[in-house]
């Protein structure tokens, strides 16, 4: 059974971070990019929102540049 994202923001991410067909594997990653951005935008237009989330945010942008190191 697949665990479902916490956050909406975080399904692109699962795509990329799962991705086997390392062809497409760029594109997810900007997209993951994309939305993560948007999201820390909007945070921190609406306060900040819950440390749980900056935390899932930070993760994932860290989880994402790995993915690329790896992949370079």
């Amino acid at each position: 059974m697949k665990a479902r994202a916490a956050y909406e923001w975080q399904k692109l991410y699962e795509e990329a971070i799962l991705a086997t067909n390392r062809t497409h594997l760029p594109g997810l990653i900007v997209a993951a990019q994309a939305v993560i951005e948007e999201r820390t935008v909007q945070l921190r237009c609406d306060g900040g929102g819950n440390p749980e989330e900056q935390q899932a945010l930070a993760d994932a942008e860290a989880g994402l540049r790995i993915l690329i190191k790896e992949i370079s």
